[in-house]
Formats: C-alpha cells, structure tokens, sequence
C-alpha cells in the first residue's frame, strides 16, 4: 500500500529571527515564492526521536539536515530560508501544521 502525507496548513506572517519559544514548536514550516515558482522548507521530528529539515525545490523534496536538537535543525531551516530572501524570493511561515497519512 502506498502512503503519502497530505499538509494542512494555515499562512501567517512571522519574524524571521528563531527565539527560544519556537525551539519546542514543531512541525514547522514555510512557503516560498518567486514569480509562480513555489519551494518549501520544513522541519519535523523523525522516528529516530531526532529533528529533519527537508526542502523541496523543483517539486523533489529532500533531506537538508538532521540534528538531535530542534535548535540545530532549525539552523539549516533559518540559513536556507535566509538565503532565498536574499535572492528575491518571498516566504511566508506557516502558523500551523499537521500532518496525516493519505488512504490510496
């Protein structure tokens, strides 16, 4: 049986700094856009009890950084995130994100 994860999200307008509060907030994630070219960023928990980070960009999501703390991951995702604002694109964090397997 195939599985895959369908996103349930919500937009909403955050800082781009990561303070201690958002350390513990996980998932996260965030859109990014320039003209009608869309990329992702977003980091979770994955089975080994350890956080990922995972960008998609031309529709191919990957793995960008695994680390035991969410402060770590949370590093690439900033860096990543940082490095498209500069080159023009715009992203928005999304305020809430779940995640559930999709029935075939």
């Amino acid at each position: 049986m195939k599985q895959s994860l369908v996103f349930i999200f919500f937009l909403s307008s955050t800082a781009w700094a990561v303070d201690d509060s958002v350390l513990s907030q996980l998932p996260k994630m965030s859109i990014c856009k320039i003209k009608k070219i869309v990329r992702t960023l977003r980091v979770v928990a994955n089975e080994a009890k350890e956080c990922e980070t995972y960008y998609t960009k031309l529709g191919k999501e990957r793995s960008v950084g695994t680390a035991a703390t969410n402060k770590g991951c949370l590093r690439f995702y900033e860096n990543i995130k940082s490095n498209l604002g500069e080159a023009g694109w715009k992203c928005r964090e999304l305020a809430s994100v779940s995640y559930s397997k999709a029935k075939d």
